[in-house]
């Protein structure tokens, strides 16, 4: 999955992600910055669903 569609589907599912861009994302996956615990739990839910 693209950071494109991961975006396009984070903010289409999740409320708290409707802010969502790609840079955001990367920053996540490099660890610049940490989403926040609810939204880590929203993202660990998601990529279950999106797996299966």
């Amino acid at each position: 999955m693209s950071q494109s569609q991961a975006v396009d589907m984070l903010s289409n599912c999740y409320k708290p992600f409707s802010n969502i861009n790609q840079v955001t994302l990367s920053r996540w996956e490099n660890g610049t910055v940490t989403p926040s615990l609810p939204k880590r739990m929203a993202i660990t839910c998601f990529m279950g669903d999106a797996m299966f």
